[in-house]
Formats: structure tokens, C-alpha cells, sequence
């Protein structure tokens, strides 16, 4: 994790200050072995990834996950979603908020959505619901001090 400068106080007011204009799925993907697939048979693992772009006056978070479940070594499944955040701001974003925003904030905002998509896709493929974990985030930067 990078450290940061950031104070606590000055996330939380850039966070704010943040108006949500929109999330949108940019890109959803889903494939299937054309095996009989048995949930417990699989081994699920999950990756995300994250980019930005900061504009006078918008801040936009590029998420990225994926879902990849094996079997014995071998690609059984294969889901993955792009979600594009997009803020509206009048304050100025730090060179940091995006390094803090990432881990305490992108989650809580695309997760659920990634979560219903895994659902859907794998009911959708015929196989028992692939189910993500809740997963709980701190909202405010340890401030280190």
C-alpha cells in the first residue's frame, strides 16, 4: 500500500464534495466450459484493478474485477466487468485522494454491482450461483499518526 499525505479530515471533505453523476458498466464478459460444472468443484479467484483520470472539475474511477474459476488447473469460468465512476467536484483532487479512494471507496461503490453481475451470469450459464462475499471497508484513511 502507498503512503499518503492525505489527512483524514481532507478526505473527508474532498469525499464530500464528490457529486455521484453516474456508474456505468463499460464492459461485462462471461464464459463457460461447456463441462458440467459443480460449484464445489471449483476454485474461485478474484482480482480488480483500478485507474482515474482527474479533470477541472470530474474525477472519474476506472474498476476493473475478475472472476476466474478453476478446476484440477484448467478454466472452467471466466467473468469480468469494467465500471466507469464518474464525480462531478469544485474542489481540487489531491494527487493522493486517488490512491486512498481506490481502497476505501471504489469497493463499496462497484462491488455490489459486480456481485449481482457474477450472480446473473452464472445463473444465466446453468450452474449453481457463483454468491461474492459482502466485504466491509473503512471509510476513513488511517492517518498514521
Amino acid at each position: 500500500m502507498t503512503t499518503t499525505d492525505i489527512v483524514p479530515a481532507t478526505f473527508e471533505r474532498i469525499l464530500s464534495n464528490l457529486n455521484l453523476k453516474s456508474i456505468d458498466s463499460m464492459d461485462l464478459h462471461a464464459t463457460c466450459s461447456k463441462d458440467k460444472i459443480e460449484p464445489k468443484e471449483i476454485e474461485i479467484q478474484i482480482d480488480g484493478d483500478f485507474g482515474f483520470k482527474i479533470t477541472d472539475g470530474a474525477f472519474v474511477a476506472q474498476v476493473s474485477y475478475k472472476v476466474t474459476g478453476t478446476r484440477k488447473g484448467d478454466v472452467v469460468i471466466n467473468i469480468a466487468a469494467v465500471y466507469n465512476v464518474m464525480y462531478e467536484t469544485m474542489d481540487e483532487i489531491p494527487e493522493d485522494f486517488p490512491e486512498i479512494y481506490k481502497t476505501n471507496v471504489a469497493p463499496q461503490v462497484t462491488l455490489p454491482y459486480f456481485r449481482e453481475w457474477v450472480q446473473s451470469a452464472t445463473c444465466r450459464m446453468g450452474i449453481q450461483p457463483i454468491m461474492l462475499p459482502h466485504l466491509i471497508f473503512s471509510h476513513i484513511p488511517d492517518s498514521g499518526t
